[in-house]
């Protein structure tokens, strides 16, 4: 399953896969879960407004509960690299066609992090319908937690599950 969370959703992405951690006492989803987080403020913000929740021992129980790419632009104000990610991929900024940085916005576009999921995708096995998480449409793969796509550009198909963070 691949689990991709923008912005404030990257935290409650990252949240739930290291608590399933903690609550299975070990990697339970390891093997078949990809974390794509983008635009996310876990270490920018989260991390230092927050230390005692957003602390080492949490981005390691997030690492171990399943391969981790975090996506971001140097273009946005409140995206950074996330060290504690297994890989992070700096996006370019594809810019809105009219000369202006897309920054924090326009990620479900953009074609960089649809490479990452489409990858990881095919990369990783569909969780069993009792596995799929709450609002995931059982064997699509894919959940969302943040905005959701542009309607007429998903991410990666009709068959994608969007969990919104509003």
């Amino acid at each position: 399953m691949v689990v991709v969370g923008h912005s404030q959703g990257s935290v409650l992405a990252a949240t739930v896969v290291g608590r399933q951690y903690e609550a299975a006492d070990g990697p339970v989803w390891a093997a078949e879960l990809r974390l794509v987080t983008c635009g996310s403020p876990l270490d920018s913000l989260y991390a230092s407004f927050f230390p005692t929740e957003f602390d080492a021992e949490r981005f390691k129980k997030v690492r171990a509960g399943g391969e981790w790419t975090n996506c971001w632009r140097a273009t946005d104000a409140i995206a950074s690299d996330v060290p504690a990610a297994h890989k992070n991929a700096p996006l370019t900024d594809p810019g809105d066609g009219a000369g202006r940085h897309l920054g924090h916005g326009g990620y479900w576009t953009d074609d960089g992090l649809r490479a990452v999921v489409d990858k990881y995708r095919t990369l990783a096995p569909a969780l069993s319908q009792t596995q799929t998480t709450p609002g995931a449409r059982p064997g699509s793969g894919v959940a969302y937690a943040g905005p959701s796509p542009a309607p007429d550009r998903d991410l990666v198909g009709p068959d994608v599950a969007r969990v919104d963070e509003g």
